[in-house]
């Protein structure tokens, strides 16, 4: 996640609120409600149990919705989510989490010749 320009704020709060439901805004103008089920690194984001209201204000329902992140105008994060400890925690967990699964580096082992 961490790379030459550190963390990307907007795709590591898309990723961190993975299993919430949130509110996208597209430049189409279509309003999509759903739950977050996986957001890839061009921050497409899939979506499941899905809302759509267009400009004229007919709603479609979807069960799964895929969304291209360059077509994203904005995302409303939840009114209950504290963005600042959110974010605070979802980092420490991804940090905790590479720790966890690095892999162990061998070191060489002298020649007994």
């Amino acid at each position: 996640m961490k790379g030459r320009r550190g963390h990307r704020t907007l795709l590591i709060v898309l990723q961190s609120m993975l299993g919430m439901e949130v509110t996208i805004e597209l430049k189409t103008e279509h309003v999509l409600v759903g739950t977050v089920e996986e957001v890839t690194e061009g921050m497409d984001v899939r979506l499941s149990h899905v809302r759509q209201v267009g400009p004229s204000g007919r709603v479609l329902e979807f069960d799964e919705l895929y969304v291209m992140g360059k077509m994203i105008l904005y995302v409303h994060i939840p009114d209950r989510v504290n963005i600042n400890a959110h974010m605070k925690d979802y980092v420490h967990m991804v940090e905790r989490n590479k720790k966890m699964y690095k892999r162990a580096v061998r070191k060489p082992t002298a020649n007994p010749s």
